[in-house]
């Protein structure tokens, strides 16, 4: 296809037959001209942008005082998330404290945790999401029915 030589001239300066046999699918799966759109584009969109429940200064004085929760990542959607969330790099918020947790935020934040098992040398440090990659957490308002 179109990026065949992007991708034999990057594989000889990987350092192992592994990486590259792993690297190339992904690199395959890069979004093109006509695929859908990356899943970064829709948290950049005003029309997705998360709903503010709290302030940030409420939020975190609702961590202070032990009204916090510790969900499973896949389970946070529709919660009301208490610390700042973001990869690094690039370094740019996703989730303020007080904010609800999307679809958008969520399946980026699930594609970050695919990313960083499979790419363990290439992956980002994720503020506000905890624990191990297999389990994940994130800290969110206790006592808050879900979508409220």
């Amino acid at each position: 296809g179109q990026y065949t030589d992007v991708r034999l001239c990057a594989a000889p300066h990987l350092p192992d037959r592994r990486r590259t046999e792993r690297l190339l699918p992904a690199l395959s799966g890069l979004p093109l001209p006509g695929r859908s759109r990356p899943p970064t584009q829709a948290l950049f969109d005003e029309d997705h942008f998360p709903k503010a429940m709290l302030t940030g200064k409420k939020a975190h004085q609702a961590f202070l005082k032990g009204a916090r929760e510790r969900v499973p990542l896949l389970k946070a959607k529709g919660r009301v998330s208490l610390e700042m969330v973001l990869p690094y790099p690039p370094g740019i918020t996703v989730l303020e404290p007080g904010e609800v947790w999307t679809d958008e935020a969520l399946s980026y934040f699930l594609f970050l945790q695919k990313y960083k098992s499979a790419f363990p040398d290439f992956s980002p440090e994720i503020l506000g999401v905890h624990g191990k990659e297999a389990e994940p957490y994130v800290w969110v308002l206790k006592n808050q029915k879900e979508g409220s």
